[in-house]
């Protein structure tokens, strides 16, 4: 019968020389963990608690089980003992190395380039540690503050874990002593403590289903393979670019490669995440961060496990009967609450509409939140900027200064996208709202719908509410006002929403659809499962 190996034999057995260095042959001959398993359980009879300890390690280190990461590992930190080895306090166990793996901040052997390129992504005081190249078994945490990012190398003493700053004094009793005491204390010659951390994703995630599309990528539930557990989470592949102005370069390690190469992004792609990196607020989507694997780039956000309130209220005949009014008016004032903290942050949305805002619930509560920022832009606040570009807004949601101008009604078409313009958007989704998804302007064209536009027409008379609480039709009203200065603001639509929702509250009876069928006018298919529409929906192609 086979020997049966774990870790601990592998350290203590007289072949283990022999036995690594055919671990490591074999390793690079193999691209996937998948055949490396099938030789480690076949072959070398390593049971499966060990394979999930190697595969962890391997994985962790290159972002896949690549050929030569566990032999970077041996080389920087040394010779590995057993875990219960009377040595275990001065040298590196795999138990060791399976904790600093499992620390979120930590990011392998990442190198300097990625390194920068992760954190321009970040906000400012985002950090990270990793390994560094300058001396054995040494580390660099690397922080961005102003725009600029620093590094500090922390080198081991010699004297087993202990570690201290390169250059510094002051010793600590491990690299966790010393990342927990300056989580309180400035770091080395800094005026701030370690505040965000950058949390590694690369190598962890795993695409479960394909789940919608945003307006540069496709968006795909996956899992986070966390050592400390799996998370669901919305990740949002990149299109491939093709228009070689809209492209920027990026470095990344290829580990099996053991050297750095340039991969391709989209500007609008990091233009997002720039948009997303700011938001900290209930009803904005949360950021994790960009996650670069092999040539496909991800922005990692919180999963919504309802979807799109598009997709949600569009469900089945039956919605109606199971969301009250009281429920729609909570949606609309976590839409405006959301807007208000963008447009706090300076940032105009352009493409708000019920397709890209996501609907939670738990314990009963819903909670919606403002996503995909594929068209947003910076904007200082009380300006406009001038739109640029081969894309412009959605037809139907756009605001009537934001199309280029047309001859003869300069008045109506500036081609200048503001703050107000979210306004007028808003004023479409509350009618998206309360008819469930009705799309606006039933039964008009785009092109009838610009139309109306340029004749400064009354938009709220082809966006009727029959069944809504009193109020709502007057702030959809206020909202479709071509005075763009004149359009509420979102604290003051929050504000008002929220005494709708007090008056619902305080009278049960008025908490009640008039009538139980949704609106009969006929509406677009959409193709998509939850998050949004799949099918590409109508823009001001070619206007900009």
């Amino acid at each position: 019968m086979a020997k049966i190996f774990s870790v601990e034999d592998m350290f203590k057995d007289e072949n283990w020389q022999k036995t690594k260095a055919d671990l490591l042959g074999r390793f690079k001959k193999v691209y996937t963990w998948e055949a490396a398993v099938t030789y480690l359980e076949k072959e070398m009879h390593i049971n499966k608690h060990d394979l999930e300890v190697i595969k962890h390690t391997l994985v962790a280190a290159g972002g896949q089980a690549s050929r030569n990461s566990f032999a970077r590992l041996h080389d920087h930190l040394g010779p590995l003992v057993p875990d219960d080895s009377p040595e275990a306090s001065k040298h590196w166990t795999f138990a060791d190395i399976i904790k600093l793996y499992k620390q979120d901040w930590f990011h392998g052997f990442l190198n300097s380039q990625g390194c920068s390129w992760k954190l321009d992504n970040l906000p400012s005081d985002s950090w990270l540690l990793r390994f560094s190249q300058q001396a054995k078994g040494a580390y660099a945490i690397s922080v961005i503050a102003g725009g600029q990012i620093s590094h500090w190398v922390v080198v081991p003493t010699g004297k087993g874990k202990e570690v201290q700053f390169n250059g510094f004094d002051r010793k600590y009793a491990s690299i966790y002593d010393l990342i927990a005491t300056h989580k309180k204390e400035n770091l080395p010659d800094h005026p701030k403590p370690l505040i965000h951390e950058c949390v590694c994703l690369d190598g962890k995630l795993e695409k479960v289903k394909h789940v919608g599309g945003g307006n540069f990528g496709q968006v795909w539930l996956a899992m986070w393979r966390r050592p400390s557990g799996d998370t669901e989470v919305a990740a949002k592949i990149l299109e491939e670019v093709k228009d070689s102005a809209s492209k920027e370069n990026a470095p990344t390690y290829d580990e099996a490669a053991g050297e750095t190469k340039i991969i391709t992004f989209s500007k609008e792609f990091e233009a997002e995440a720039n948009m997303l990196k700011s938001m900290n607020n209930l009803n904005t989507v949360k950021f994790f961060g960009i996650a670069l694997i092999g040539e496909e780039q991800f922005i990692v956000t919180e999963y919504i496990n309802r979807g799109s309130v598009l997709s949600f209220l569009k469900a089945d005949e039956n919605t109606k009967k199971t969301v009250s009014p009281l429920q729609i008016v909570g949606m609309a004032k976590d839409a405006a609450n959301g807007m208000a903290y963008l447009h706090e942050q300076g940032i105009v949305h352009r493409d708000l509409a019920a397709r890209n805002l996501l609907i939670s619930q738990k314990d009963g509560k819903f909670t919606v939140k403002v996503t995909d920022f594929g068209l947003s832009r910076k904007v200082a606040q009380g300006k406009y900027y001038n739109k640029s570009g081969k894309t412009g807004d959605p037809v139907k949601w756009a605001a009537p200064e934001t199309f280029k101008p047309q001859p003869g009604k300069e008045h109506v078409f500036k081609a200048r996208v503001s703050e107000r313009s979210d306004r007028w958007s808003f004023g479409v989704v509350l009618f998206e709202l309360f008819t469930f998804c009705v799309e606006p302007y039933p039964g008009m064209s785009n092109a009838e719908v610009k139309g109306h536009l340029g004749d400064m027409a009354d938009m709220s008379q082809f966006l009727t509410l029959d069944d809504a609480p009193e109020g709502v039709f007057t702030l959809l009203k206020e909202c479709l006002n071509y005075k763009s200065e004149e359009r509420p603001a979102f604290p003051n639509l929050t504000s008002r929403l929220g005494a709708i929702a007090d008056k619902l509250s305080a009278n049960p009876d008025l908490n009640k659809w008039t009538k139980h069928d949704v609106a009969s006018a006929e509406v677009t298919e959409v193709k998509d499962t939850i998050y949004g529409e799949e099918d590409s929906y109508d823009q001001q192609q070619n206007e900009e």
